[in-house]
């Protein structure tokens, strides 16, 4: 039973990486493989320090002007 525990959270903090990953424009398998082989908690703190991309930035600074106008 800890088992199914165990692999149930490893899931879902991976699952975690990769949508942060996915939402600062970063690569997400990576995010997932860095979850698995370092920790979790190391790869959200990467995705903090490294913040978006420039491409990510730009296109968020599209839809929030896209939706400021209307």
């Amino acid at each position: 039973m800890e088992l199914i525990f165990t692999v149930a959270f490893v899931a879902l903090f991976a699952y975690i990486s990769y949508t942060m990953a996915e939402n600062r424009g970063r690569n997400g398998p990576w995010a997932i493989a860095g979850s698995l082989l370092l920790s979790p908690i190391a790869v959200w703190i990467y995705m903090f320090i490294a913040g978006d991309t420039e491409e990510m930035k730009a296109k968020k600074l599209k839809e929030l002007k896209d939706l400021i106008n209307g």
